[in-house]
């Protein structure tokens, strides 16, 4: 029997994975549930432990959540490698449940942060990229599609999440009555059902999670090619091609890579674009609090974005496969500079602010898509596992630069020159992809019978 049928023969290995990556990213992509959530979080801490804890001050547990999401990712591979792949995803499922479980009996808002924020973020980060390195290594030719189909699910999982937290929280959609300064905050009516939605929310992922990660595997050994008096030769070239670069280029060791200025160059087109994207994601709720004082529509608007967030992944990543990362990120960023440099103009109708958001959504769901590809596609599939988490550490950076822009600016510059802020980082961008060398990818090896 040939390698390649041997190989061919344990896809099914790999259709499971892909599965249980999109089950665990449902989980996983409920980090962006915060932006539906935290006006709810904000209102009920003001309420019982600190009245002058503020929106602007809260969404720093967006921040802190990614940062953690970012120290999980260099840790991912040697954890599972040691205690194995299924068994390390099905501990940090489970582990995620417990965090988001005990935050629910936090009465100060900081220690609600380390368990809902920082603890659940470096589990996130932990199994974040499993499926992603599993599924790769089944179906190393469509690496942007494995991409986009388990990172899209990461984007979809808000819907799911953020419309039972509406129903849960507040199910007659009342409006925010209290506020203070620009801001609004709902009173005890709505904000005392939060605690209820949290231990709801840990049961679900403590079930999505499980189901998951059981249906992990470990990654072929040799490529799981156990056939007798097989072609030495044979078996080198096709595991170089699934760990080696598409480009056709030698494998080169992570020490090396990382000494690369190409790193470094997709580390900074990823941080200049995304935080745009990360600014709409944990701040359009309570932006369209000031212009559409509608709980339900905000929260569907929400959903919906998660909608083309996770969709949106799919797309990208067929785009890459299809085109390049040049032509699939120029389109991205072209479409993020138009939709927000006329947001503020078209945001205080709901038709058009739900068009607006969604495609802001879109687009940084593409960040999500194109980059990890990239980084497997120029590093090979081992090495770039160990560089994504670098440029992935750019969305922890621009988080926190959107942060400081909102919390030292947004009272006294406004949303509006805010965007136009970000509006000129995603034109940095755009300067970098223009002098970003991409390499040429090249066709697989393909075996045929002597």
């Amino acid at each position: 029997m040939e390698p390649l049928v041997a190989f061919l023969s344990e896809k099914w290995k790999g259709v499971l994975i892909l599965v249980g990556g999109c089950l665990v990213h449902l989980v996983l992509g409920s980090f962006y549930l915060w932006g539906n959530i935290n006006v709810y979080v904000t209102s009920y801490y003001r309420l019982h432990s600190d009245r002058n804890l503020t929106i602007t001050v809260s969404s720093a547990l967006f921040c802190l959540m990614l940062l953690g999401i970012s120290i999980g990712f260099f840790f991912t591979l040697p954890l599972a490698k040691k205690l194995g792949f299924r068994l390390a995803a099905m501990g940090e499922a489970l582990l995620i449940a417990v965090c988001v479980f005990v935050s629910s009996y936090m009465d100060n808002f900081w220690l609600f942060v380390m368990f809902f924020g920082i603890f659940f973020g470096i589990l996130n980060g932990l199994l974040y990229m499993l499926p992603v390195y599993l599924a790769c290594q089944y179906f190393p030719n469509s690496k942007g599609v494995i991409s986009g189909i388990i990172t899209g699910f990461f984007g979809l999982a808000t819907i799911f999440s953020s419309l039972i937290a509406q129903h849960m929280i507040n199910p007659d959609n009342l409006q925010a009555s209290i506020k203070d300064g620009s801001d609004k905050y709902f009173d005890a009516e709505v904000a005392d059902h939060l605690i209820k939605f949290i231990r709801y929310l840990a049961l679900y992922y403590l079930i999505l999670g499980l189901v998951g990660s059981s249906l992990f595997f470990d990654p072929p050994k040799e490529n799981n090619i156990k056939t007798e008096a097989i072609d030495e030769e044979k078996i080198d070239r096709l595991n170089e091609s699934i760990n080696s670069p598409l480009n056709g280029e030698e494998p080169i060791s992570s020490k090396k890579a990382l000494k690369s200025f190409k790193v470094y160059h997709i580390f900074l087109m990823n941080f200049f674009s995304s935080g745009l994207g990360l600014l709409v994601a944990s701040h359009f709720k309570d932006y369209g609090m000031l212009k559409i004082n509608d709980d339900q529509f905000l929260t569907m608007v929400g959903s919906i974005g998660a909608v083309c967030n996770g969709g949106g992944r799919m797309i990208w990543g067929v785009l890459y496969d299809k085109f390049s990362f040049k032509k699939a990120y120029f389109f991205l960023l072209v479409t993020q500079i138009l939709f927000i440099a006329t947001y503020e103009a078209v945001s205080s109708y709901k038709a058009s602010f739900f068009i607006w958001t969604c495609v802001l959504f879109f687009c940084e769901g593409g960040h999500f898509a194109i980059f990890p590809p990239l980084c497997l596609t120029e590093f090979g599939t081992e090495i770039g596992s160990k560089i994504y988490p670098v440029v992935y550490f750019a969305f922890t950076c621009s988080n926190f630069l959107q942060f400081g822009i909102i919390y030292l600016w947004k009272s006294s510059i406004g949303f509006n020159n805010i965007f136009w802020i970000f509006l000129g980082l995603t034109g940095v961008s755009f300067i970098l992809a223009f002098l970003f060398k991409e390499s040429e990818k090249v066709e697989k090896i393909e075996y045929k019978k002597k």
